[in-house]
């Protein structure tokens, strides 16, 4: 888990929040960034400017449709909403990080960041987000095998 019991608590009530609300367009920030040497190794100096981890609304609609209980694959474990609560962990102390393409809507970049977790592998599909005000990598997908 995270820190802070105030900030996980801000973060689970934004988790359902959305979930209910497929309306919501905010985001909420999960915390710092401290990987960026690590990544950089995957996505050159980009990395080094990031600072910040948010979850974006959009984002939670697609994780918990095709990886929460009712959409989750055979092979793979359902993301519940207390899983995003170590996202930020997944993306600070991960075991493996890989390139993982770009988005459509902006080409921005993807990286897949993967942590083993009581024998579980939690894999979090981030977009770098390099912007002049908003340098950060923004929460796109989780999923559990």
């Amino acid at each position: 888990m995270i820190g802070g019991g105030e900030q996980e608590e801000k973060i689970s009530a934004f988790v359902d929040q959305a979930i209910q609300d497929r309306t919501i367009e905010d985001k909420i920030d999960l915390g710092l960034f401290i990987n960026q040497s690590a990544l950089a190794a995957q996505i050159g100096s980009v990395a080094n400017s990031l600072r910040t981890v948010v979850l974006q609304a959009s984002y939670l609609h697609h994780v918990f449709d095709n990886h929460g209980l009712g959409g989750v694959r055979k092979d793979r474990y359902p993301v519940v909403p207390d899983d995003l609560l170590m996202a930020l962990m997944v993306l600070n102390e991960a075991d493996q990080i890989e390139f993982n393409g770009t988005t459509r809507k902006n080409g921005n970049l993807l990286v897949k960041f993967t942590k083993e977790i009581a024998g579980i592998q939690h894999k979090v599909i981030a977009e770098v987000r390099p912007g002049k005000r908003n340098r950060n990598l923004a929460v796109y997908n989780y999923y559990k095998r």
